[in-house]
């Protein structure tokens, strides 16, 4: 019997989101060269490759595939940040499932509150969320995730989003749901 091996989610990786800062840095890439894809007027997207090769784990090697969406709009007051995640070359590597509250607050360096769940898209869990950055004021937001195959007691992989506008909840929906339509 095959036992598998579990790794912590994302190795501390922490999106750049409205102006926080990256643990590590990430190679600048076309979108096209990943499959995050996001298109809409005044939004500038950035694109960006953290996959680490050759990861050791126990006795295994494996590739751990990151890639994230960056979109910023001025005039919209928005943004959306995507972190797409998944363990290639071992189906005995998996990441420890946890909650969705605990993968955003491990990722972002913001206060969240008044998480509410509402109803799955495409297989993604969505929940309304406020969140706070740093010298910011708190910010309306949707946060998403859709998890990967399972792996023993854990997942191979999973895509993480939120969407935050100043302008309100309606606008953080409206960009989550402009992306998930271009996937």
């Amino acid at each position: 019997m095959r036992v598998g091996v579990c790794i912590g989610l994302a190795g501390g990786l922490f999106l750049a989101a409205a102006g926080g800062a990256a643990a590590t840095e990430g190679k600048t890439v076309e979108c096209s060269e990943t499959k995050l894809k996001f298109e809409a007027p005044g939004y500038e997207v950035t694109c960006k490759d953290y996959t680490r090769n050759s990861v050791s784990v126990e006795s295994l090697s494996i590739t751990e595939k990151i890639q994230s969406l960056h979109a910023f709009s001025k005039s919209e007051q928005a943004f959306l940040d995507v972190i797409d995640d998944h363990i290639l070359g071992s189906s005995s590597v998996f990441f420890h499932r946890t909650s969705m509250e605990s993968d955003f607050t491990r990722r972002y360096d913001a206060n969240f509150t008044g998480w509410a769940r509402e109803d799955e898209v495409d297989g993604f869990e969505i929940n309304h969320v406020n969140v706070q950055f740093e010298n910011d004021d708190p910010v309306e937001c949707v946060a998403f995730r859709k998890l990967g195959a399972r792996r023993y007691e854990g997942i191979g992989g999973f895509t993480l989003g939120l969407s935050c506008s100043y302008n309100g909840s309606e606008q953080s929906h409206h960009v989550m749901k402009q992306y998930l339509d271009q996937r």
